[in-house]
């Protein structure tokens, strides 16, 4: 088994860069998006940049709510193979795009 870099919040500006890098290096990374039509675009758009990539190279999961601590834990139970961590995703309020206070 392979280990794999998970990155939280994969369609935003700092993760676009760091999944790009860590592809770029070789590494298996698994990205977080809140549904699926957010994943698949990003998704696509990096298996175009790097045609040679293996298909489990890249994934995502989708985790709805990143405070909330049971998806993660649910998510490290079925993924044995995440070793990494790197998070870049932030709770923003819908309404005022500014970050959250809770």
């Amino acid at each position: 088994m392979s280990s794999t870099a998970l990155v939280t919040g994969g369609s935003g500006f700092l993760a676009l860069h760091v999944i790009d890098v860590l592809l770029s290096k070789g590494y298996t990374v698994a990205a977080t998006f809140r549904s699926k039509e957010k994943a698949e675009p990003v998704i696509a758009n990096f298996y175009k940049k790097y045609p040679s990539l293996a298909k489990d190279q890249l994934t995502y999961r989708i985790i709805k709510d990143i405070v909330n601590k049971e998806e993660f834990d649910e998510l490290f139970k079925a993924d044995k193979s995440i070793k990494y961590v790197i998070p870049t995703a932030a709770k923003v309020s819908p309404d005022k795009g500014k970050a959250s206070e809770d």
